[in-house]
């Protein structure tokens, strides 16, 4: 992958938030929140052409829908497949090779992209984008994302940034599983007096959590009405659960949220990153989404703006 953009000197002492913004080397991206917290990039080129894509801390590898592409016009011979893992299951998908990516002033050449289907025309489901961009392309950044403004920006990583005391910080772990080479961000969430490993996924509308995690008087109660109501109806097929629970308050290093929504399910395809049965969670966008915050994956740390 080459990624070329603008030349610029970066200082060697740390920066100020509002400094770093305003440098040449911060990137700036128009974006629009959906209604469900989604941060959708807008304008990303790709061969030239405007679309729109999720930003997606969740995602390994930037991926493009079908549709897009046939908008487009473009056509893939590939053969080049790789597996992709969701949360409900996993797939093996064509991958594709752009000739030229942007974002902003940054150009990424022989871009590797995964395509994904199509959602079927029924699905009340179906993106209002055109595609993902994952950690391939974030990793290389700090995200500095301002709903208020409408606006990303891209800070280089090796640009040094002091983050203000009254900022509320998370901080960022790698898989705690098992040992591997993915770019993904863990961190910590505590409810109910204990700490479960959470999955940062800005490209996930809501929360989630597995069964194991959901040790709670609430969700032990739920899970067992559902069983009995299973039972009741004949238990045809295997008993997967799925419940929306409210949390009333949980907290993630110094920032604390209540009345947050999670849904409870198993979540089988996850397997991957070494979960098996223990306790995992997944922080969707609806923890973030009112939220002006900046996430340092060389420091790992995600910082919330004070309100």
């Amino acid at each position: 992958m080459s990624c070329l953009s603008a030349c610029a000197t970066l200082p060697a002492e740390p920066l100020t938030i509002e400094d770093a913004l305003n440098s040449d080397v911060a990137i700036s991206v128009p974006i629009k929140i959906t209604e469900k917290g989604l941060i959708v990039i807008k304008g990303v080129s790709v061969e030239g052409q405007s679309l729109d894509m999720v930003l997606d801390t969740g995602a390994t590898q930037s991926a493009i829908f079908e549709s897009a592409l046939r908008r487009l016009n473009i056509e893939s011979t590939s053969e080049r497949r790789t597996m992709v893992h969701g949360m409900l299951q996993s797939a093996e998908r064509r991958v594709l090779s752009i000739d030229e990516l942007k974002i902003g002033s940054l150009s990424f050449l022989n871009k590797n992209m995964v395509i994904l289907n199509d959602h079927q025309p029924d699905d009340r489901t179906k993106p209002i984008h055109d595609g993902l961009i994952g950690m391939d392309i974030l990793a290389g950044y700090k995200l500095y994302i301002s709903p208020e403004a409408g606006e990303l920006r891209l800070i280089p990583n090796i640009t040094l940034i002091s983050i203000p005391y009254s900022w509320q910080r998370i901080e960022l772990v790698s898989n705690p599983f098992q040992d591997d080479n993915r770019t993904l961000n863990f961190m910590y969430i505590r409810i109910a007096g204990r700490n479960t490993p959470t999955l940062l996924d800005t490209g996930a509308e809501f929360s989630a959590m597995n069964w194991p995690a959901a040790s709670f008087s609430q969700a032990k109660a739920i899970r067992r009405r559902l069983r009995e109501n299973w039972e009741l109806q004949g238990a045809i097929g295997l008993f997967k659960p799925i419940a929306k629970l409210k949390i009333e308050r949980l907290r993630g290093g110094q920032m604390f949220w209540e009345h947050k929504d999670f849904i409870v399910m198993d979540l089988e395809s996850l397997n991957v990153l070494g979960i098996a049965e223990q306790p995992f969670m997944i922080a969707g966008m609806n923890l973030f989404r009112e939220e002006t915050f900046l996430i340092d994956f060389e420091n790992n740390v995600v910082a919330i703006e004070p309100r």
